[in-house]
């Protein structure tokens, strides 16, 4: 495909404007601000070279709980 010398000289004519040129510096700097804020937000990775954690303590589990018999339950109600 070949591209006459005016069409070529118009593309770098283009390229070279200040709207484009401007349009081009905006958003380099968007990008850069939207990923330097997504850095800032990102959880902390798990692993890597950080300080190994502790290990947490076991909870101890809770005593069952005592039976409770429903023939003796001594709330002095009449069972009818």
């Amino acid at each position: 495909m070949v591209f006459s010398k005016e069409l070529l000289d118009l593309i770098l004519e283009l390229l070279k404007s200040w709207q484009v040129i401007g349009v081009t510096v905006v958003l380099i700097f968007y990008f850069a601000l939207v990923l330097y804020v997504a850095r800032l937000y990102r959880r902390p990775r798990a692993g890597g070279f950080s300080a190994p954690r502790k290990a947490k303590k076991a909870k101890p589990k809770p005593a069952p709980a005592a039976e409770i018999s429903v023939e003796d339950d001594d709330l002095g109600l009449d069972d009818e």
